[in-house]
């Protein structure tokens, strides 16, 4: 059997280099020595009663060289195959840079065991059900000196995010390498030299959970840049609400939820399931699960069990300043500055209980806002029956999101949070921090 054609191939695989080899002999040394680079393959014998296991023991890979144990079996029964696709090849362990051997992924990942001391390790390899006989176990080495740029881009990767190749080239590759690693890290943590962002800061200022007030957050002020606002007039939150419809006049419908307007429309059709498109009337109507957050998308209510779906969507804002007048105690405007300092926010895809929905389309503010109207909003509680006006009167709902309480050294929330049930936030009292 010509098995040394076959790890010519297996070394091919790894080194992407081709050797010339001889035929393998069988020997069964007690400490098996990794090949070097460029030469024989050593063969390990292993038993084939399934269920079983052998020992063998395997000295460390020499410095700048990796090791593979790998599982050689025929697919075909042809033994003198030299076709790469005719053979089975499995890692079961590897050792590199004088490192002890270890587990690898595949089949022996979980089945593998070793023991090490200082110069070699012994592997428990199991015979494993399965496997095309017979097989043959083999070591094979292969070494490469890393270059000086490659052990920069190396570091790089560890300490950062990824390097580019602008990165790389800041080093001085005639120069000490480690100095000028220690010298990064320490530029890197000098506030005077980089200042830092910190990833809570980043989090806390740009959590924007829907509204749901605790003892943590507070409701994220309109006049705050970053503030989201919304055209469309329903929301999933809206869900089992009973919408009210009541003529303005002969061609307007006023949608309402909880006694507070929504907004107006021109008609009022329903297309139910059946695929019947109806027109509606005046009446109370049960909000439904499915709703799109954007204008247009979709938007399901339900009349005397019957679900229907509404004809053009989810509808723009607009109340007419009449209704916002006889309104004033429940709905709250504030003008808004050019829409230049705004920036469309898309929706987000949802999947829950049904099929795909969007939620949280918009625009964002990119500036703080500042008039009049703001400088009374500064205790302002969430009220989400607040609207935007553009200077063309364009009509936005404000869409009320949470920025998180203060917990510094200086200002903590009290007790750590612990007043709420959120323990994460502090440790429990000790010696060390009683006071």
């Amino acid at each position: 059997m010509n098995i040394a054609h076959l790890i010519l191939s297996a070394i091919w695989w790894i080194s992407s280099s081709f050797f010339c080899l001889a035929q393998l002999p069988i020997t069964t040394p007690q400490l098996f020595v990794c090949p070097s680079n460029g030469t024989n393959p050593v063969e390990i014998p292993v038993g084939t009663n399934v269920g079983g296991y052998t020992n063998v023991t395997i000295a460390l890979s020499s410095s700048c060289t990796l090791c593979m144990l790998l599982r050689i079996s025929s697919l075909t029964g042809n033994l003198s195959s030299l076709t790469m696709q005719d053979w089975n090849m499995v890692p079961v362990a590897r050792s590199y840079l004088n490192n002890a051997w270890e587990n690898v992924a595949g089949p022996y990942v979980d089945k593998l065991q070793i023991k090490c001391l200082k110069s070699n390790c012994t592997l428990t390899i199991p015979h494993l059900a399965g496997v095309s006989r017979p097989v043959h176990f083999a070591l094979l080495a292969t070494n490469r000196q890393v270059s000086t740029k490659e052990k920069v881009a190396r570091f790089l990767e560890q300490v950062t995010f990824g390097p580019t190749l602008e990165d790389v080239n800041k080093f001085n590759t005639t120069m000490s390498l480690n100095s000028q690693f220690v010298s990064w890290v320490q530029r890197q943590m000098d506030p005077s030299i980089i200042v830092p962002t910190y990833h809570r800061q980043y989090f806390r200022e740009r959590v924007d959970n829907f509204l749901y007030l605790g003892m943590s957050n507070r409701p994220r002020n309109p006049c705050q840049i970053d503030s989201r606002w919304t055209k469309h007039s329903f929301y999933q939150q809206d869900y089992q609400s009973i919408i009210t419809v009541t003529m303005m006049n002969t061609t307007s419908y006023l949608f309402s939820i909880g006694g507070i307007p929504r907004t107006v429309v021109r008609s009022f059709q329903g297309k139910f399931d059946n695929g019947t498109v109806l027109n509606l009337t005046t009446g109370k109507y049960d909000f439904g699960w499915w709703t799109n957050e954007y204008v247009g998308g979709e938007v399901y209510m339900w009349i005397e069990s019957n679900p229907f779906q509404l004809v053009g969507g989810n509808p723009p804002l607009y109340l007419p300043q009449q209704i916002i007048d006889y309104y004033k105690t429940t709905i709250e405007t504030i003008p808004l500055p050019a829409r230049q300092y705004f920036q469309d926010v898309a929706p987000a895809a949802f999947n829950y209980r049904g099929p795909q929905f969007y939620i949280g389309a918009g625009i964002r503010s990119t500036v703080n806002i500042s008039n009049p109207t703001c400088e009374k909003m500064t205790g302002w509680t969430g009220n989400r029956n607040l609207i935007g006006v553009f200077p063309d009167n364009d009509q936005w709902y404000y869409d009320a999101r949470i920025i998180l309480n203060s917990n510094t050294l200086d200002q903590p929330i009290a007790d750590g949070g612990g007043m709420m049930g959120t323990f994460c936030s502090n440790v429990p009292r000790n010696f060390l921090n009683g006071k």
